[in-house]
């Protein structure tokens, strides 16, 4: 179906929905050839919108804060950029086709913050310590981040909020922001976190295990709920089912290694995380088991899974980064 007239298709009021379809062609055109999908980074392809102005800080890759006009006009037109989204450079800034998880119920989640703006998630692992995605703390300086724990609505925060300043961001050494592997960091914090039944830290899984392909999971974050930038109003969740590596690496058509994870949950409609959510826990069994990395052009669509950094495969490397500080 030609791209006009798939955006013909939309309500003619929904003018910004018929906007980004017609923005991406070269995805589409991809589709419709059979070609394989290249991963895109969520905050590659999120377009500034008054009405989500705050959300600018997050979004943005490594490198673009300092973008000529020129790159900028062509990564509208669509060229020259790879379409894996990143959940909090490009678009993973939401959970889509999920619910509003009950209020306190994760409590190790964390919201990273700029200004008191929300752009990444995490997980508290120690009272001290904050997992997240690599690529969430690139170019932010983090005298200026703020860690938010017990935080359930981010607009209208209850005396539950603990909010910490960091004194060090640890990035693997091996992270590759081209193609997301080693795509973890660790924050330590100046001050320890109150633990309460509000704040409170998860378990780390086994050095090396694995998670069986079929596993209920689930994720969390205060990423939008929608393509198109619809916001939540409190911390949302889904389900994710855990695939193997091999079906997620015939879907993306490229080398799903073993630091990754992947999740899809089949069904007539699209759940998984996107712009925002990047960096927060995929937990299963009461442990984190993966760290939100990067999805598809469009926010939990099965053909092309979302991808977790494994967070067992990289537990020396964290051991080792807590106990020399």
């Amino acid at each position: 179906m030609p791209v006009a007239n798939l955006a013909s298709l939309l309500p003619e009021a929904d003018n910004q929905k018929r906007m980004i379809i017609i923005e991406a062609p070269r995805e589409i055109q991809r589709k419709q050839r059979g070609e394989a999908s290249r991963p895109t980074s969520v905050m590659q392809r999120e377009k500034p919108n008054t009405k989500t102005e705050h959300y600018k800080e997050k979004g943005k890759g490594r490198g673009n804060n300092h973008r000529g006009q020129g790159e900028n006009r062509r990564e509208e037109r669509g060229e020259g950029k790879a379409e894996i989204r990143d959940p909090g450079r490009c678009s993973a800034h939401r959970i889509v086709g999920g619910r509003e998880a009950r209020a306190h119920s994760r409590p190790y989640m964390v919201s990273l913050q700029i200004r008191g703006q929300h752009f990444c998630g995490g997980a508290l692992i120690y009272p001290n310590w904050v997992l997240t995605a690599a690529h969430c703390m690139e170019d932010k300086r983090v005298d200026i981040v703020r860690v938010v724990l017990g935080a359930h609505n981010l607009r209208n925060p209850d005396r539950f909020v603990q909010v910490l300043s960091i004194q060090e961001s640890f990035t693997h050494p091996e992270y590759n922001p081209t193609t997301f592997r080693n795509d973890i960091n660790l924050l330590k914090l100046n001050s320890s976190a109150i633990i309460t039944p509000s704040v409170r830290n998860i378990r780390l899984p086994r050095n090396n295990s694995d998670v069986n392909p079929g596993s209920p999971c689930s994720v969390a974050g205060w990423g939008q709920v929608t393509d198109f930038g619809t916001l939540p109003r409190a911390l949302m969740e889904t389900d994710a089912d855990v695939i193997s590596r091999e079906v997620c690496s015939q879907h993306w058509g490229l080398n799903i290694s073993d630091s990754m994870l992947c999740a899809a949950s089949p069904g007539p409609r699209n759940k998984g995380f996107c712009s925002g959510d990047s960096g927060g826990p995929l937990v299963c069994g009461n442990q984190v088991e993966g760290a939100v990395s990067f999805s598809g052009f469009f926010c939990g669509d099965p053909r092309t899974p979302d991808v977790y950094t494994r967070v067992s495969a990289f537990l020396p490397w964290i051991q080792n980064v807590i106990s020399r500080r």
